[in-house]
């Protein structure tokens, strides 16, 4: 806990706190096994999955603003581009609303034989 956290807990301090979410959970020396909760599986899927939620609901339990507020521990990776992302942002941007919409046509002047004015978004 304290390298992800920044504080000491005991094995019977996490379980405790994990127990107050309905986690199972036993204590076997340095270690806690916990079990989700008896919750229907489709919130199970997105509540608890992976290996740093059970960590992220003891920090909630615990409450973030008792965490310490600490430095990283490690140097960052450098920063890379991602210029498709970027173009798509760009697009995104409220700033550009000329790139916000599309005027479309329907199709019925096939069947009329007149095309679309440009002028008035609407059929001759």
């Amino acid at each position: 806990m304290r390298r992800l956290l920044g504080i000491d807990l005991t094995p019977q301090e996490i379980a405790g706190l994990l127990q107050k979410l309905d986690f199972k959970c036993q204590v076997e020396g340095e270690k806690v096994l916990a079990s989700t909760p008896p919750y229907p599986d489709w919130i199970l899927a997105k509540a608890v999955v992976g290996p740093g939620r059970p960590v992220e609901e003891i920090a909630v339990t615990y409450g973030y603003n008792r965490l310490p507020a600490t430095r990283l521990g490690e140097v960052l990776p450098a920063q890379v581009g991602n210029p498709s992302l970027e173009q798509e942002e760009q697009i995104k941007d409220p700033g550009r609303p000329w790139l916000a919409g599309v005027m479309t046509y329907r199709d019925d002047h096939r069947r009329s034989g007149s095309a679309p004015d440009p002028n008035r978004g609407t059929f001759g």
